[in-house]
């Protein structure tokens, strides 16, 4: 998620936009945001086994509590998923690098 919003102004000037999604509650999810200097929008709250079937990511464990593992998308201007990672867990995020570039060989 830093990843990302240190590339921000990039994939801004690129017409993309970049919003994250977490099962966690307000509280937390705003501490994260805060902590990690995030400007875009972090969508909170979402229950991990219906987001796991919608989008497919999977699901763990942490505290006891649902969540959901790292998925990460690139749709088109059309809303057409071009480019998709899936994670079982803390490895195997789509970089903010591999994002520029998903979102550069669009507009070629």
């Amino acid at each position: 998620m830093v990843d990302l919003q240190e590339h921000l102004a990039e994939l801004e000037q690129m017409d993309a936009q970049v919003i994250a999604a977490s099962s966690d509650p307000a509280d937390l999810a705003e501490k994260a945001a805060e902590e990690w200097g995030l400007s875009y929008t972090v969508l909170y709250g979402l229950d991990a086994e219906a987001t796991s079937e919608a989008i497919g990511c999977y699901t763990g464990e942490h505290d006891g509590e649902a969540h959901i593992q790292p998925a990460s998308f690139v749709l088109d201007r059309d809303g057409t998923v071009v480019h998709a990672v899936y994670s079982t867990g803390k490895v195997g995020r789509l970089s903010a690098d591999d994002a520029v570039t998903v979102v550069s060989d669009l507009d070629s």
